[in-house]
């Protein structure tokens, strides 16, 4: 067979093995540089749908649907008991054309960024600060209103970290992601995929094991209380929050911790074999392998404590841990010996010090809360001559943008 014949048959090949998520992924890749992040959604869900193992697929779901979040219904219904008229627009507002991305791209002043945003977020107070905003919230919503909303979203939030999971674990080297309108050109390696997916999981975490507490709090009578200078509204929190409505607890909670834990060992565990890029997010080889040795002792460490004692690594003295009270026997700390929350003389909300570590203290072999206590961790010298600021240096073209946007917010 000629050499030429031999190139075309390869090609032939290669056409013939691209499946349904490979085309669904590549049409998704040209709706980002198209700027049209929903059309790039939705073609990169029904390609992670088709095949759940496909690292690009999997990574342009989890991006964009985390990027589309604050879209979701169950956000769009809790933001409008606060107030908002409709739901948030995240192709206008941030990704689209003329969005905060493109404006900040294209040499937009902040001061015409903020007036973008205020007019543009459907929220009143934003387009008229004279609009008191504690008057928007329904008299009805409740903490625990907040709490069941969570527990709705965080299906969603598990989804996306598995994706991130997918992504991380199957990609075999950086992947370049390119988008139109201001977005520019990111590289993403698995350390902060892993990162990101432990998050996520740390909240569904909190989020379960919030359950088991009470937050019946009146959000509108809290907040009108305490703009008024009432002083009375600490102890709207003092009869309800920290206070133990399900005394099981959550075992769930406890093993969605144990699978964060595991995924920042992962997080780790790629950092180390991370690669220089300049599009990169994270500055991952900046962090010397003798200090990602030390945090990565230190995460195995803790995500041993969730399955009972076990001694912290490199702490002098010597100080263990014992997590599963937490989700089995969840502390009550409207039980202690003093109110959680009180007033200093200014009316300002005090949380109580004292009282976090007297519920928190059970929880180690030695009260590392004692005056007499000093414990020290042997990288912190090491930690402390680490510039952060060069790991997170490839970030900081998007700071001003999310600057402008949070001024504007």
């Amino acid at each position: 067979m000629s050499s030429t014949l031999r190139i075309v048959a390869a090609v032939l090949a290669l056409v013939a093995c691209k499946s349904e998520a490979d085309d669904l992924t590549l049409d998704a890749v040209d709706d980002l540089k198209d700027c049209e992040i929903r059309a790039a959604h939705d073609k990169f869900a029904a390609a992670h749908a088709s095949d759940p193992d496909h690292p690009q697929a999997a990574l342009g779901f989890a991006l964009t649907d985390l990027a589309l979040l604050p879209e979701d219904p169950i956000v769009t219904r809790v933001l409008a008991r606060f107030g908002f008229t409709a739901a948030i627009d995240m192709q206008t507002l941030v990704f689209g054309t003329d969005g905060a991305l493109a404006r900040h791209a294209r040499g937009d002043t902040c001061d015409s960024i903020d007036a973008f945003v205020d007019t543009t977020v459907p929220y009143p107070p934003l387009a008229n600060p004279s609009i008191d905003e504690a008057t928007l919230i329904d008299p009805a919503l409740t903490g625990d209103d907040l709490v069941a909303e969570a527990s709705e979203l965080a299906p969603r939030l598990e989804k996306i970290a598995s994706a991130l999971e997918v992504a991380a674990r199957g990609m075999p080297g950086p992947v370049e992601v390119e988008g139109g309108c201001g977005f520019g050109k990111v590289t993403f390696q698995a350390p902060e995929l892993y990162a990101a997916a432990a998050v996520l999981e740390a909240i569904r975490s909190a989020i379960q094991l919030g359950e088991a507490y009470d937050w019946g709090v009146a959000v509108r009578a809290f907040a009108e209380a305490q703009d008024g200078g009432d002083p009375d509204y600490a102890n709207l929190l003092n009869a309800h929050i920290g206070r133990v409505t399900d005394p099981a607890g959550s075992p769930e909670a406890r093993t969605t911790l144990a699978r964060a834990l595991d995924l920042a060992v992962s997080a780790i565990d790629a950092a180390k074999v991370a690669t220089a890029d300049p599009d990169s997010l994270f500055a991952w080889t900046v962090i010397p392998d003798d200090l990602l040795d030390g945090i990565r002792a230190m995460a195995v460490s803790a995500r041993a404590t969730v399955d009972g004692s076990a001694m912290l690594a490199d702490i002098t003295p010597a100080l263990s841990l014992d997590l599963t009270s937490v989700f089995t026997n969840p502390i009550d700390f409207q039980t202690l010996s003093q109110p959680l929350f009180s007033l200093d003389v200014d009316s300002q909300l005090v949380i109580s010090d004292v009282l976090f570590q007297e519920g928190l203290a059970r929880l180690f072999s030695v009260n590392p809360f004692a005056d007499e206590a000093t414990f020290e961790w042997a990288h912190t010298t090491r930690w402390d001559e680490l510039d952060e600021a060069s790991i997170t240096q490839p970030l900081d073209r998007y700071d001003a943008v999310y600057n402008c946007m949070v001024e504007g917010i």
